[in-house]
């Protein structure tokens, strides 16, 4: 988005450019953060002071990048450019996907970024719709007009479609001794398949949650209770950190979940039994492709 300083050479549809991540942007001056999940009006009037002063902001408009392709774009941006008649240049990057794989096999990554015409600022004209709406219609638009850009390719590596399922299991002297029912599992691997969103929570928010990451790691009971208690707390603090990452029906059973994973590791801390978590996520992609993933997350009683 940009103010009254309008950049020095006029974008113009379909424009490409590659960088490599870590390049230097010229004129990037500062970072305006903000609390995703609630209206924080602190953030929002940084920004758009930015604008009135005729700086450029950059934004996304759905808000993040945890959801690439189905996230559904948020006004933001539209109550951005309506208060200060600041016009939209819509820009897409393309090739993150590919970044750590050729990382991996010390290959140098390129980001592919391409740069649309200017979106004209935000004026409102229909006083039959509620501002709201005006609102949201507006981002939409951006939006599409920013995938549009977006190479086609891209859309071929993100899955099209996932379905999620978790169970509880616990477990003593090797045998399985209940199955526990917790309401809003599937919701529950979503988040626990989603490592953006506990980067979130151990990187942006300094939690030790680190045993909620799904890769190979011992795990006790007070250590796993201890990382959820910690999303307790940030829920507690920010009501809408899941239901802004995961929608509201999806975020509000994950905290359903986590809290009733926490009650049964309470209710067995005394004992010698064992929990053990099966997420399994099933993804299809436009291509036809299927991939399944399945983790399971086995919590040792305490030592004594």
């Amino acid at each position: 988005m940009a103010g009254d300083r309008h950049p020095r050479s006029e974008p113009s549809s379909g424009m490409d450019r590659e960088r490599v991540p870590g390049a230097r942007c010229r004129g990037l001056e500062r970072v305006v953060r903000l609390k995703r999940g609630s209206l924080d009006r602190k953030a929002m009037n940084k920004a758009l002071s930015v604008l009135k002063q005729g700086g450029v902001l950059g934004i996304y408009p759905e808000g993040g990048i945890w959801n690439p392709g189905h996230m559904r774009a948020q006004v933001g941006v539209s109550w951005l450019s309506h208060k200060t008649q600041a016009p939209v240049v819509p820009i897409s990057f393309s090739g993150f996907q590919m970044i750590l794989s050729k990382i991996f096999k010390l290959k140098r990554p390129h980001i592919k970024m391409r740069i649309g015409k200017p979106i004209p600022a935000l004026n409102i004209q229909d006083e039959e719709q509620t501002i709201k709406e005006v609102y949201q219609e507006y981002a939409d638009m951006v939006l599409e007009q920013i995938r549009a850009l977006v190479d086609p390719q891209d859309f071929l590596l993100i899955p099209d479609h996932t379905e999620y399922s978790l169970q509880v299991l616990v477990e003593k002297n090797d045998k399985i001794i209940e199955t526990v029912e917790i309401n809003g599992s599937d919701a529950l691997a979503q988040f626990l398949f989603t490592p953006i969103i506990i980067d979130a929570l151990a990187v942006n928010l300094k939690k030790p949650v680190q045993t909620l990451y799904p890769k190979e790691q011992p795990r006790w009971n007070k250590q796993f209770s201890d990382a959820l208690q910690e999303v307790i707390d940030v829920l507690s603090e920010f009501p809408g950190f899941l239901t802004y990452r995961l929608g509201m029906g999806q975020g509000q059973q994950a905290a359903t979940a986590v809290r009733e994973v926490l009650q049964l590791l309470e209710t067995v801390s005394e004992s010698d039994q064992i929990v053990l978590i099966d997420a399994n996520a099933h993804s299809t992609y436009l291509d036809g492709r299927i991939e399944d993933k399945s983790y399971q997350y086995r919590i040792l009683p305490d030592p004594r």
